[in-house]
Formats: C-alpha cells, structure tokens, sequence
C-alpha cells in the first residue's frame, strides 16, 4: 500500500518518460484537495488507469491530449473515489457493458484480448476491501471515458 501522493508521483514520471518518447505533450491535470493525498491506497491503483488512457485514448491519436486525476470524497465521507478521465473517443453502452460484465466475473483472468489491468485493480479492491467497492466506468462516444475507483477514507501511515 502506499499514499496518494506517492501514486500520483509514480504517475507523474509515467507521463514524464511518455512526453520524452512522444512527438506530442500529454498534459497531466490533479484536481485533489491535499487533505487526500496521504490516503491510503493499494499500489499500482491509478497507474495502470492512466496507462489504458494512453494506449486507448492518446497514442492512437498521436496528438496532444490531457489527462485528468480526481479525488472525491462521498458525501458520508466513508469512501473517496480516484477517477482518471481521458477526453479521447469514447466507448459505447456495448462496450461498457462487456467491461462491466468482465469485471464482475470472478472467474475470469483476463479478457479476450489477454488485457489485465482493469481486472487487476478490480480483485485487489475485492481483497482488500470487499465487493462493495467496483470500479466505475463513464464514456460517451467523441468525448472520452472516466474510470473511477473507490477506496476507503482511510489514511497511510507509509
């Protein structure tokens, strides 16, 4: 486990050797009050998010694009959910649908096209956490998609 802040950091040098391999800037926004960044989180939780957003959203394109990383605090305040939004293509309800679908299943490793990441990040929050908290997946076809993740309000003591 680490801290959101570290998350972040790691993401950050993401997008720092990205832009250095790339003819194209990827702008990184973090829009997260500061009182979340010490919240505790299961490592490698955003970071593989960010990385289906450059390969689905941003590489295909080959243009400047903008990443955007949140953090939000349900209103009871016992949840905080991560969200990385991509303004790329977009999926359809279809598609979003199979993705659910495949993320609810806990019988299957990995999808059709041998993808794991979303999976990954899905049974590390059911171990540590429960089947109470699901990933969220939001997109609207020509104007990109946002995946949230829910974590305990919790603080890292990392």
């Amino acid at each position: 486990r680490v801290s959101l802040a570290q998350e972040i950091e790691y993401i950050k040098s993401y997008i720092y050797i990205l832009n250095i391999r790339n003819d194209y800037t990827i702008s990184l926004m973090i829009e997260i009050p500061e009182e979340l960044m010490d919240l505790e989180i299961p490592k490698m939780t955003l970071q593989p998010l960010v990385e289906n957003a450059f390969v689905h959203a941003i590489e295909a394109t080959e243009a400047d694009a903008t990443l955007r990383i949140t953090a939000k605090l349900t209103e009871d305040n016992s949840k905080v959910y991560l969200s990385v939004q991509d303004y790329g293509c977009g999926m359809d309800q279809e598609t979003i649908n199979k993705i659910e679908s495949y993320l609810s299943n806990v019988d299957y490793e990995r999808d059709s096209k041998g993808s794991i990441g979303l999976k990954n990040i899905q049974q590390r929050l059911n171990v540590f956490y429960g089947f109470d908290y699901k990933i969220q997946v939001e997109s609207k076809l020509g104007e990109g998609t946002t995946i949230s993740v829910p974590v305990p309000n919790v603080r890292s003591t990392v």
